[in-house]
């Protein structure tokens, strides 16, 4: 008779054990831990979750219970999928103190209880700020957050979904240290992101300053992405887009718009500022005083526009390139009683900063009430050094009762020219048929000037 060998006999006991084995830890990968403490009760107090102990390593942490939990000193760290927060009311503060480091972060369902306020925050993955209907939120006051991976306000890539979400930050400093992944804000089937800036430092080190698809993009695929700044700065290290449509996870969905709303602190982006990247899109730029730097500015085939408003006076709008073709505007609100409003082009060192308005409309609108007394008083528009401004084909648009022209170059005494214009009449509009002989005095400025600089060179 033949026999089993012992070896044999092992082979059951050991599969056993090592299928117990994949068990254990499949399960301790999948772990999820629910916080059900009380509000602004202590993260690192074992009885406020759900099996009694601090959530740390591979687990999955969910707070959905309208309550919000406080973290004052260093949290274990977080390894697993995500943590969750939804329901409103529910969410966790960092405070003074207190660090966190988590994997990826996901807001929804209108929670509006996350917060960081004088402690760290830092998420290896990607975080998104709203991915329902609702709107989610989430408030930087102090201390720092670090989004080492993508960053998505009010996202998604389904054309189905509709995402809401809003990141408030007042002070503090947050960065997107990754230099490969984006900033998307407002992206996909009506959805709207909103970036507002009251104080505090924003980064984004995405370095990329020419492919769209991987640039900083406000409202893109259907969605709306607005960034309000009235104070604090702003960097991006590479390019942005506001506006764009690429079709890119999003199938069958169009459009797109993206707005900077500046009215204070200090706005700088290195790369191409792309406004309206494709048609159906649109990309605007609402500029009442801070500081507004960019590289390059363009706009694509979709709609652009640059409104300078309000008084810009110890205010600055640099750019070393704008080139702006059909479909594209530069708007001004000329304000009676705010005085000269001036939008400056700066050329970097001794490289010439060319500004390019070809087929722009120029758009003059106007704040008080102008009267015939004031009939000839002119306003210097636009500023540029180290360079020439062409205009070609280009209209002109006043959209008020009063009416400006005789568009003018005009020396500012030392290295730069002036794009002037000069209040024509308090009431009415000039024809049509005036405008081309409104422009071609102002392209005449122009050759006029370049010949006395050619001259003196």
């Amino acid at each position: 008779m033949k026999t089993t060998p012992r070896l044999h006999l092992k082979q059951p006991a050991a599969l056993l054990l090592s299928l117990a084995s994949f068990g254990l830890s499949h399960l301790a990968f999948a772990q999820t831990t629910t916080w059900n403490g009380a509000n602004l009760a202590d993260w690192n107090t074992g009885t406020n979750w759900s099996g009694s102990a601090v959530p740390s390593g591979a687990v999955t942490v969910t707070i959905n219970n309208s309550t919000t939990s406080f973290i004052s000193a260093t949290a274990p760290t977080l390894t697993g999928n995500s943590i969750n927060v939804s329901n409103a009311g529910s969410g966790f503060s960092v405070l003074s103190g207190g660090s966190l480091t988590g994997n990826q972060l996901t807001l929804n369902s209108g929670s509006n209880g996350t917060s960081v306020a004088g402690g760290s925050l830092t998420l290896n993955g990607n975080a998104n700020l709203g991915s329902n209907a609702t709107t989610a939120t989430m408030a930087v006051s102090s201390g720092t957050v670090d989004f080492k991976a993508a960053l998505h306000v009010g996202s998604n890539t389904t054309a189905t979904t509709t995402a809401r979400g809003t990141l408030t930050i007042s002070g503090g400093t947050v960065t997107q240290s990754s230099t490969s992944n984006a900033l998307n804000l407002g992206r996909g089937n009506a959805s709207a992101g909103t970036l507002n800036i009251t104080g505090g430092t924003v980064e984004l080190r995405n370095t990329q300053t020419s492919n769209l698809g991987q640039m900083a993009r406000i409202g893109g695929e259907g969605g709306t992405g607005v960034i309000n700044q009235s104070a604090g700065n702003l960097t991006s290290a590479g390019g942005m887009v506001f506006g764009l449509n690429t079709n890119s996870g999003t199938t069958g969905v169009n459009g797109g718009s993206g707005t900077l709303n500046l009215s204070g602190g200090s706005f700088s982006t290195s790369g191409i500022l792309m406004l309206g990247n494709n048609t159906g899109t649109s990309g605007t730029i609402n500029f009442s005083g801070g500081n507004f730097t960019a590289t390059n500015i363009q706009n694509g085939t979709g709609t652009a526009r640059i409104g300078i408003t309000g008084n810009a006076g110890g205010s600055s709008f640099s750019a070393t390139s704008i080139v702006l073709t059909s479909g594209a505007s530069l708007a001004f609100n000329i304000d009676k009683n705010l005085g000269i409003n001036t939008i400056q082009i700066t050329g970097a060192g001794t490289a010439a900063s060319i500004a390019s308005f070809s087929g722009t409309l120029f758009e003059f609108n106007t704040v008080g009430a102008f009267t015939e007394a004031d009939i000839g008083q002119t306003f210097n528009l636009v500023r540029w050094t180290n360079g020439m401004m062409s205009v070609t084909g280009s209209a002109l648009s006043n959209l008020s009762s009063t009416s400006f022209g005789n568009l003018q170059v005009v020396s500012d005494g030392g290295t730069g020219s002036f794009l002037q214009a000069t209040l024509l009449t308090a009431s009415a509009i000039p024809e049509p048929s005036s405008y081309a002989a409104i422009v071609g005095v102002f392209i005449g400025g122009c050759v006029l000037m370049r010949r006395r600089r050619s001259q003196s060179a």
